[in-house]
């Protein structure tokens, strides 16, 4: 699969889309950061204290973020694919409780199967590494939830058959998204340092939308190019 040609695409779709998605960029910038002073999150984030005051707040941002990428997500293919941009509130409350459910599914069973193991051997603890195994095997999943309403089963199907037929693009795309985090993760030093909170958030979030774009092609042509192999077997 050729990189240039997925970040030349990627490109193309983000200059075509970055004015129409900056206003809601700055609306859920804005939004995020005014709740996050409300709740006071990072004071809660930070404190020892996880009674339910403080939990419900963290939730909350949680669910708001989740939200925020289904739209994002739908908007993307709805532009790759040149088809009409409709939001169905059924279908983002699915893909919502879905994702939940997956990530859920991800981390609660071996944490609570781990923590048994080692409250009978201390050495158990390597097992965690379980968890960065299942995150990649689900790497696609949420964009088959998102996109084609799949349920929690039929995306980890879904996307490990991908991964399995494409093993050597998706690790390509893992170290891609590595560099990305940390390009992320400068653009945020730097920019907490010499623009306003607002200001720099929103930057990162507009680098984070073209990030995803890229994301989303790379699985768009790796999902094409499986399913026309399915069809011609």
């Amino acid at each position: 699969m050729n990189i240039e040609t997925i970040f030349s695409l990627s490109f193309k779709i983000f200059n075509k889309t970055l004015r129409s998605i900056i206003p809601f960029i700055l609306f859920y910038n804005i939004f995020v950061i005014l709740i996050s002073y409300f709740f006071e999150i990072e004071n809660i984030t930070y404190s020892i204290d996880t009674q339910l005051y403080t939990i419900i707040p963290l939730l909350s941002i949680y669910i708001i973020q989740l939200i925020y990428f289904i739209l994002i997500t739908q908007f993307i293919f709805n532009k790759i694919n040149n088809t009409k941009i409709h939001f169905n509130i059924i279908r983002i409350i699915k893909s919502l409780i879905n994702i939940i459910g997956l990530y859920l599914l991800i981390f609660i069973p071996p944490i609570i199967i781990i923590t048994g193991l080692m409250s009978i051997n201390s050495g158990a603890f390597f097992l965690l590494g379980i968890i960065p195994i299942l995150l990649f095997v689900t790497i696609f999943a949420n964009y088959l939830i998102i996109n084609n309403q799949k349920n929690i089963i039929e995306s980890i199907i879904g996307s490990y058959k991908i991964i399995t037929n494409h093993l050597s693009e998706t690790i390509i795309l893992v170290m891609i998204n590595i560099v990305f985090v940390f390009f992320v993760i400068i653009i945020t030093a730097i920019g907490n340092q010499i623009l306003p909170i607002i200001l720099s958030s929103f930057l990162v979030n507009i680098l984070n939308y073209f990030i995803s774009i890229f994301n989303i092609y790379f699985y768009y042509l790796l999902n094409s190019k499986f399913n026309r192999k399915n069809i011609n077997e």
